[in-house]
């Protein structure tokens, strides 16, 4: 960003409604991590007065108390998107741009993904299930081969919008209401990751070719799982505080950031 630009993007971080007003801003890396930075300050703000509260109130006495409080806790790894729209593929200037709700959250599918992650040197421990976005149940297998990864095909993180507005949940397996219209229906590259000052970040786009309302964004893991067979995971679901509003020709940037 120019000197000017800093100066703008200053004087909106300071206002009350500042999401309102990133309209017209050029988007860009560095305002990408400014803009994820200070939503994920206010989700960290919110998530710790909610857990204060709870741990004024609640009793503790017994360890079925200690698991129920657990649950309601608010999660400590804090995940939070936006989706943006560009004015078009020559003006990255933004047209309008929708930030996650503050108590959107990790589904169930990320826990057991990263608890498999976690193995001693060689151990190659099968038994882990995730959900695919058909609900079905699939099981890693004890192997020599990689049960995630496979470099010589399409495996990786994606991300796909959708229009649905029903509260996340930790058992969310797939987008509620996906587009109808290529690209934006279908999910795509999450693009490189980067790691500084305690935050993972990552990004992509994609160009509308038609019209419609973000209201969700979703990421997933495209795995061999087991390693014979690869299918789509939902690992995040976040609902929107304000949908965005595009037509064909806008380019449509989803964003996350993983506060660590």
């Amino acid at each position: 960003m120019t000197k000017i630009e800093e100066e703008i993007v200053q004087n909106i971080l300071r206002s009350e409604h500042w999401e309102d007003n990133l309209s017209g801003l050029k988007w860009s890396p560095k305002l990408k991590d400014v803009v994820m930075l200070k939503h994920q300050m206010e989700i960290r703000e919110w998530r710790s007065n909610e857990d204060l509260t709870l741990l004024k109130n609640k009793k503790t006495s017994s360890y079925a108390e200690l698991i129920e409080l657990s649950k309601n806790l608010q999660q400590r790894l804090i995940e939070s998107s936006c989706a943006a729209v560009l004015r078009s593929s020559s003006d990255f200037r933004i047209k309008e741009i929708g930030f996650n709700k503050l108590d959107d959250l990790f589904l169930n599918n990320w826990g057991t993904f990263l608890s498999y992650l976690i193995q001693p040197p060689t151990a190659q421990i099968g038994g882990y299930t995730l959900y695919d976005t058909t609900n079905t149940a699939r099981t890693n297998v004890q192997s020599a081969y990689s049960n995630g990864f496979n470099y010589s095909n399409p495996a990786g993180f994606q991300i796909q919008f959708g229009s649905g507005t029903t509260a996340a949940a930790r058992t969310n397996y797939a987008i509620q209401s996906a587009f109808t219209t290529a690209p934006e229906k279908n999910p795509f590259g999450c693009g490189n990751a980067t790691y500084a000052n305690g935050n993972i970040s990552f990004g992509n786009l994609v160009t509308a070719g038609g019209s419609g309302t973000i209201n969700e964004i979703g990421l997933f893991g495209y795995f061999y799982w087991p390693y014979s067979n690869q299918y789509l995971f939902m690992l995040t679901h976040d609902i929107l505080g304000a949908g965005v509003a595009f037509v064909g020709g806008n380019p449509l940037v989803g964003t996350f950031a993983i506060g660590t």
